[in-house]
């Protein structure tokens, strides 16, 4: 259990103040630098890349098993629209980097499950004088054919994944799936199972 300061602050940090409802200061493409690209090649190859989708997979599991027994570090929710998880690195052993790239394997993971990227890009809200956030974000649509959607994309209509920073301080990464708002066929909105593909 993280300690209480360790708590508290990485929960205030990672909830995204009035983002959807508020007009950004700035929008932008996400590029990724040759930098950030060189980086990432090399992470895929390293064993903490296994050990975070580990963990994914692990508190996925845990979710649907034992609600209550879930890491502190990430959160899993489920509504009538959407299902999702929101990581929360101040209590995890994840350091930033790592963190930051596995923000880019999941997008580059969810279209080689046949997700279609429509959008990647940066924005950022002056939260009056006491800070400066910034969103990354990747959207991603399944793709369908004739009003069905494939078996392969576990029934989910659009998954969103941001990744918040305020201040430049990484405060958590969201992956939230759609399901749609549809009364044609589909398979079921599966988000353990879509956690578990999510390996390659």
């Amino acid at each position: 259990m993280a300690n209480i300061f360790t708590h508290f602050q990485a929960t205030i940090l990672s909830k995204p103040e009035l983002a959807a409802a508020s007009k950004p200061h700035t929008r932008k493409p996400l590029v990724r630098t040759e930098k950030e690209t060189k980086d990432y090649e090399n992470w895929k190859d390293t064993p903490k890349m296994t050990k975070m989708l580990c963990y994914l997979s692990v508190e996925s599991q845990k979710r649907q098993n034992c609600p209550n027994k879930t890491h502190d570090g990430i959160d899993f929710y489920n509504n009538s629209s959407a299902r999702g998880f929101r990581l929360h690195p101040a209590l995890t052993s994840f350091s930033d980097a790592h963190v930051k790239n596995l923000f880019i394997f999941l997008k580059d993971r969810l279209v080689a499950l046949d997700y279609q990227a429509v959008s990647s890009d940066t924005s950022v809200f002056k939260r009056g004088d006491y800070w400066v956030e910034t969103i990354h974000r990747h959207v991603l649509k399944a793709p369908n054919s004739d009003g069905f959607f494939t078996e392969s994309v576990c029934g989910f209509e659009e998954i969103t994944i941001e990744m918040l920073l305020k201040d430049n301080r990484l405060c958590s990464l969201h992956l939230e799936a759609k399901i749609p708002n549809t009364d044609l066929p589909r398979p079921t909105d599966d988000f353990a199972n879509l956690i578990q593909l999510l390996p390659a």
